[in-house]
């Protein structure tokens, strides 16, 4: 289909398209240079307050600084979860089931409970495996108590008395021979308080060369 020439006349078969020059004006009447109407890059954003973006390349912000350690925080909430698997432990075993699974949870629970209330443990490493330990040995006490009051109510039945049950839990708490009946239950739970134990200490291994 034949095209209009400039003045509004269809132009020949010949003429379709128009000669570039005739037809559009040049690229500096319609289309004015960069400067006017395109500006070049774009301008810089507003100032930086100082010490916002590092000196290098002004790229990445500064890493926020560490909150300090707050050992007492951190050893509370570590004792927390200490007695709560230490309850857990006597529960367990009193419903018959074997607790050692208890103790590798009251190793990684304090350290995680230490870790989210008191921040990387660097200072207070030492005193929160102290804890640990006093811990998994206060799991197996309360392990071995859970056994003689069982068998204090299994032999007395309702003719059984709390008070001596209690007495008799607390006089057989270091008591060997008892400990060596619980067997291949006190094993496998000290194997798993051990696991729990050297996975704490790894990472805290790891912390403390991070710090270095």
């Amino acid at each position: 289909m034949p095209y209009p020439g400039a003045g509004g006349q269809q132009a020949g078969p010949g003429a379709q398209y128009p000669v570039g020059g005739a037809q559009y004006p040049n690229a500096g009447a319609q289309y004015p240079g960069a400067g006017p109407q395109y500006p070049g890059a774009p301008t810089a954003g507003p100032q930086q307050a100082p010490g916002s973006y590092p000196a290098s390349g002004g790229e990445f912000p500064v890493a926020a600084t560490q909150a300090p350690e707050r050992v007492g925080l951190g050893l509370l909430a570590a004792a927390v979860v200490v007695l709560v698997c230490c309850g857990l432990t006597a529960a367990i075993y009193h419903w018959g089931f074997i607790a050692s699974i208890t103790a590798w949870l009251m190793a990684m629970g304090a350290a995680w409970a230490y870790g989210r209330f008191g921040g990387a443990p660097v200072k207070g490493r030492v005193p929160l495996l102290v804890l640990i330990a006093v811990g998994i040995v206060l799991g197996f006490l309360s392990m071995v108590a859970s056994a003689v009051w069982d068998y204090y109510w299994e032999e007395m039945g309702s003719a059984g008395t709390t008070q001596e049950a209690l007495e008799l839990v607390f006089g057989n708490l270091f008591n060997g021979e008892l400990w060596q009946d619980l067997g291949s239950d006190a094993l496998f739970y000290f194997i798993f308080a051990a696991l729990g134990a050297f996975g704490v200490f790894r990472r805290m291994s790891g912390i403390g060369k991070a710090k270095a």
